[in-house]
């Protein structure tokens, strides 16, 4: 198993934030160089001497005041105040689970000792959460625990008490207070969506020795868990699609994925990882893009890493291969950065998918520096070792306690290395499809630079507002012009760029129908082009606004107008073969079109007096007139020149009989 050779690994972390005084340098700031156990007092005493112990691979938090909780040894709880840089034991000694009844708190309630990574999470109320790990001597577990910081008391919330549990998915995409995932360990994958209140969480190993794809999302408010992505079955390999293309068939696959951040626009980001299964180590970069469930190959392939040298942000650069980097953050620029081997760190531009290296030397370890306590160095350095907790203050430096002996340490970026120092965004954007007919959808593609957050105005449209990077299905309904704004920020500040009458939504077409004289269908006359159709299928060829129905069935025609807008209208149940007038001889009528002479023969006409009797579709007589026979009087020659390009009725009247049929006039 996994769990005991591991601890005799290398490994790395990774983070949460920025700052900017003693650049780019690392404060040894509380607790102990040496291994020892932890010192506390009383239940909630602060003291400079108090520190907890260092433990490989335990939980954290950092709660809605800044203030830093750590899960030691058992369940022993600690939380660190900033302001006054000191440690207080809050509670716990124990490691036996003790459930309680669920969805109820208790002062006795307790998760017991939980390691190899279970995952955490702070809601936007500033309550803990906690889902599975390693039991000691009990196994994975599948429970989902809440802790309150007002009231000092744990809940179990969801999720079973067995352990090594396969979990309950459900449907796909549909929440249940049934659901819930497999039991589950070595995965630091989580996120919380605050608009929403959910939490999410991605991939780890599972029982039976093996490793998930899976993503889930918890809604706090519902206590309910939804199965979103990924395979009931474990051991999937990446699927990686096209680079930067969200896509539903990509993965990143199994894996025990550790460094993991939330872009400015909420979309889900995570890096590197290992599958044990397949012995594979990752430094690839996805991106999960909520708003169509579909994740995005952004940057690497696994491969050896490559640094073109410190502060240079390089397209080449990328990490070494890597796993245990449990320690991330996202800086003020809304760059995302990592700490791991060797005691490098890495920062990665999500705007120009490019990596950089602020601090250390790639493929050279550093030894450990611990300096003075309370002072800056540059050459103080962390006694690096896998499994260790971090946070980020509300100044963006990040926090690191080490998971071996119990140092908590401090390092302040480097604006002019990270290329944060004080940076505007810059609005822009841009769409393809600005004129458009009514119903229809358009999307935008964001071209702002150094944005974190996005705020979309659509006047007009559905949805009107949005806060995603490049929002799809805008649809506009009601012809007319609208203007277009997008407000991207960052710590610095906001820009706004408005386009006034940008989109231009045409007028909704002439209503079109279909009227049937015998088997022939008439569209509305005037549209710039006509599709038919028969029983949902096009009709090659006839593109007039009439059609001759050849067969009986269902019968639809699609109008465009001048600007491209198209209107439908559908005829049912037209029987074909019938004739305008029952019971009537059809003579042959040619040339069909016709321009200007129009010629029908039949041996009917044989009497002296013969008249010409021509209607339009609607049945309006428009000629009532005499005409010469010729070709031995078998055939009528007439003149029709003057008729508008349309399709009309003739009907013969000769020694009180008649025959009809139809024409074409070009």
């Amino acid at each position: 198993m996994k769990y005991f050779f591991i601890l005799f690994s290398i490994f790395s972390l990774c983070l949460i934030g920025p700052a900017f005084s003693q650049a780019g340098t690392w404060t040894w700031m509380n607790g102990d160089s040496l291994f020892g156990p932890s010192v506390h007092g009383a239940a909630g005493v602060f003291d400079p001497a108090f520190h907890p112990d260092a433990y490989y691979e335990r939980n954290h938090w950092i709660d809605k005041q800044g203030n830093f909780w750590y899960m030691a040894d058992g369940d022993s709880l600690w939380k660190y105040d900033i302001s006054i840089n000191r440690w207080a034991w809050i509670k716990g000694s124990g490691s036996t689970v003790h459930y309680g009844v669920k969805g109820i708190s208790s002062p006795s309630n307790s998760p017991g000792s939980r390691t190899l990574c279970a995952l955490t999470w702070t809601d936007t109320s500033g309550c803990l959460w906690l889902f599975g790990g390693y039991v000691t001597w009990v196994g994975l577990t599948p429970d989902l625990w809440k802790y309150d910081t007002q009231s000092g008391e744990w809940t179990w919330m969801s999720g079973d008490s067995t352990a090594n549990d396969p979990g309950n998915f459900g449907v796909m995409g549909v929440p249940s207070v049934n659901n819930y995932p497999s039991a589950r360990a070595e995965t630091n994958a989580t996120w919380v969506d605050s608009t929403e209140n959910s939490l999410w969480l991605y991939a780890g190993q599972i029982p039976s020795n093996a490793a998930s794809n899976d993503l889930w999302k918890y809604n706090v408010s519902t206590n309910e868990w939804t199965w979103m992505k990924g395979d009931t079955t474990a051991n999937k390999l990446p699927v990686y699609g096209i680079k930067k293309i969200p896509d539903p068939a990509n993965t990143p696959g199994s894996r025990d994925c550790y460094s993991r951040w939330t872009g400015g626009n909420g979309d889900f980001w995570l890096f590197g990882g290992w599958d044990y299964i397949y012995n594979i180590y990752y430094n690839d970069v996805w991106r999960y893009e909520k708003s169509t469930n579909s994740w995005a190959w952004m940057h690497g392939r696994n491969v050896d890493g490559f640094n073109s040298g410190n502060c240079s942000e390089d397209s080449l650069n990328i990490p070494p291969l890597v796993f245990e980097n449990k320690l991330c953050w996202t800086d003020k620029c809304g760059k995302f950065w990592t700490y791991y081997w060797d005691n490098l760190l890495w920062e990665f531009n999500p705007v120009t998918d490019n990596w950089i290296l602020p601090k250390g030397t790639h493929h050279q370890t550093i030894p450990a520096h611990y300096g003075i306590m309370g002072v800056p160095d540059t050459l103080n350095t962390p006694l690096y070792w896998s499994g260790s907790e971090g946070w980020t203050d509300k100044d963006g430096n990040f926090w690191l306690f080490q998971a071996t002996a119990p140092a908590l340490w401090k390092y302040t970026p480097n604006p002019l290395c990270t290329g944060c120092a004080s940076v505007m965004p810059v609005s822009s954007f841009y769409s393809s499809d600005t004129t458009l007919c009514p119903g229809m959808c358009t999307y935008f593609t964001d071209l702002s630079a150094n944005a974190l957050q996005y705020k979309w105005n659509f006047p007009g449209a559905v949805p009107d507002t949005s806060t995603a990077v490049n929002p799809p299905n805008i649809c506009y309904s009601t012809p007319g012009t609208y203007d277009v704004q997008l407000i991207v920020s960052n710590t610095n500040g906001s820009d706004t760029m408005l386009i006034t009458n940008y989109v231009t939504v045409y007028p909704y077409p002439p209503p079109q129908g279909i009227q049937q004289s015998g088997d022939s269908l008439i569209a509305n006359q005037g549209a710039a082009g006509y599709q038919w159709y028969y029983n949902g299928a096009v009709i090659n060829g006839a593109t007039n606004y009439f059609y001759v129905a050849a067969q009986s069935g269902d019968y639809n025609v699609v109008a465009e107008d001048s600007n491209g807008c198209e209107v439908e209208a559908v005829i049912f149940n037209v029987i074909a073969g019938t004739q305008l007038f029952a019971g009537i001889k059809s003579p042959l009528v040619y040339p069909d079109p016709v321009s200007e002479k129009l010629f029908v023969k039949s041996s009917f006409l044989n009497g002296a007096s013969v008249q010409i009797l021509i209607y339009n579709v609607l049945g309006e007589m428009l000629i009532a007139k005499s005409d010469k026979k010729i070709n031995g009087g078998q055939e009528i020659e007439i003149d029709v020149p003057y008729l508008s390009p349309g399709m009309y009725w003739i009907e013969i009247k000769c020694n009180q009989e008649s025959l009809r049929n139809r024409f074409i006039k070009k």
